[in-house]
């Protein structure tokens, strides 16, 4: 099970190049049924707002309906919170992923925001990395 960051959404949703592509055939293996992924509510709370901000209103909220048909939740509590103010985590969001995705079971992080997540002990991948690792012949 992996966890997808917002980054990766925002990517597909805005199709940031050189990025979306990769995150793209990440969403395909999710939807397929090869993939099993989960974003948090804070993931998709930040992703509408910034694809509101940056495209506009129905382009955010059709993506919004479509992560959520594809991913499951991966569920923040006031647990993870309190986790990630203690940690060293500079990005304390972040740290909130982190721990929900933890406690869940996640195997691996996605993100392209690699940097800030080395504070914790789970392995994080850019989309990329991911397919080219765990599906070779895909990529």
């Amino acid at each position: 099970m992996i966890f997808i960051d917002s980054d990766v959404l925002i990517d597909v949703a805005l199709r940031r190049s050189p990025f979306w592509k990769d995150a793209a055939r990440l969403l395909v293996l999710v939807d397929k049924g090869e993939v099993e992924a989960v974003t948090s509510t804070l993931v998709l709370s930040n992703t509408l707002y910034i694809v509101q901000k940056q495209s506009n209103k129905l382009t955010a909220h059709e993506f919004l309906a479509f992560t959520l048909q594809l991913l499951d939740e991966s569920p923040l509590n006031f647990t993870h919170l309190t986790s990630s103010l203690d940690s060293t985590f500079t990005d304390k969001e972040d740290g909130f992923n982190f721990y929900s995705a933890k406690q869940l079971g996640v195997k691996i992080i996605i993100s392209r925001n690699i940097r800030d997540y080395k504070k914790g002990d789970l392995p994080v991948l850019s989309p990329r990395a991911y397919l080219q690792e765990y599906f070779p012949n895909y990529y």
